[in-house]
C-alpha cells in the first residue's frame, strides 16, 4: 500500500497560511502584507495594512500568521473543501491541520492521485503544495503526526524523529553539570515523560520505549554518581551493592 503525503508549503515553512486574492482588503486581526508599505492617514507610522489596494494597483496577498493550537483550527477552515472533495472521490485519507495522507493500492495510482490533488489544492484552494515534503511512497517510509508503521506486521510505532527529540530532551534534563537538585530533575523528567506518553502511548512497537527507559535510568544513575567522584565505589558499597557490581 502506498501513501502520497501532501502538505502545505506556507504553513510548514513559515507557520503562516498564504492565499492570493483580487478583492479589496480592509484591516483585520490577521496580517495583511502588501509591498510597498503604505502611510496611514492621521498617523506618523508606516504600516503594511492597506485600506484601498485598487488605487495603488498592488495585488494583495493575505498572510494568516498562526502558530500553536490556532494552526489546526485555521487549517480545518481552509481545507474543509479538500476533505469534502476527497470524500466525494472515495479516497481513504487522514488529515490533521495541513498534513494529509492518502492511501492507494499502487505507485501508479499514487502518482495519479498526487497530480490530481495537487491541481485541486493549487487551482481551487489557491494554496501551495510543498514538493519537498510530498511524495508517493510506502507507509513505513513516511511519518504522520510523529507516527509511522513497522515493516513487519504494519504495527504502529513512533517515528525516528520523535524518538530522537525525546532522547535529546532527556539528555538535556539529566546533564550532570546542571547543578540542579536531584528531586527537581526527577520532577522535570516526570513531567516530560508523562506528556510524551500521553501522545505516543498508543504505539504497538515497544522495543524503542524499552531502550528509552534504559537510557533514562542510566542517565539518572550517572547524575547521582557525579557528586561522589572517586568515592563512588565506597558509596555503592555503603548502599549494599556487591563488590562485583560496584
Amino acid at each position: 500500500m502506498f501513501t502520497p503525503s501532501i502538505s502545505s508549503n506556507a504553513s510548514v515553512s513559515s507557520g503562516c497560511w498564504s492565499r492570493k486574492s483580487s478583492s479589496v482588503l480592509t484591516a483585520s486581526p490577521f496580517a495583511i502584507r502588501s509591498q510597498p508599505p503604505f502611510h496611514l492617514p492621521g498617523t506618523r507610522m508606516t504600516h503594511p495594512l492597506c485600506i484601498n489596494l485598487q488605487e495603488a494597483n498592488v495585488p494583495p496577498q493575505v498572510i494568516l500568521c498562526v502558530r500553536g493550537v490556532s494552526s489546526p483550527v485555521l487549517a480545518n477552515a481552509v481545507l474543509d473543501e479538500l476533505d469534502w472533495e476527497l470524500d466525494r472521490r472515495g479516497h481513504c485519507f487522514a488529515r490533521y491541520a495541513d498534513d494529509c495522507n492518502l492511501l492507494v493500492k499502487s505507485p501508479r495510482a499514487g502518482e495519479r492521485v498526487m497530480a490530481s490533488v495537487t491541481r485541486l489544492v493549487s487551482d481551487s484552494l489557491r494554496l501551495t503544495v510543498n514538493p519537498l515534503k510530498s511524495a508517493v511512497d510506502r507507509p513505513m517510509n513516511r511519518k504522520f503526526l510523529g507516527f509511522t508503521v513497522s515493516r513487519n506486521g504494519a504495527r504502529l510505532k513512533g517515528a525516528d524523529k520523535a524518538l530522537d527529540q525525546i532522547k535529546d530532551r532527556v539528555r538535556e534534563l539529566t546533564r550532570r553539570t546542571r547543578g540542579t537538585p536531584f528531586a527537581a530533575v526527577v520532577a522535570e523528567l516526570r513531567e516530560t515523560l508523562l506528556g510524551w506518553k500521553a501522545s505516543f502511548g498508543i504505539t504497538e512497537v515497544l522495543s524503542p520505549l524499552r531502550d528509552l527507559d534504559k537510557g533514562v535510568r542510566r542517565k539518572l544513575r550517572c547524575y547521582l554518581w557525579k557528586p561522589w567522584g572517586r568515592a563512588g565505589y565506597r558509596e555503592l558499597r555503603k548502599r549494599g551493592v556487591s563488590v562485583r557490581e560496584a
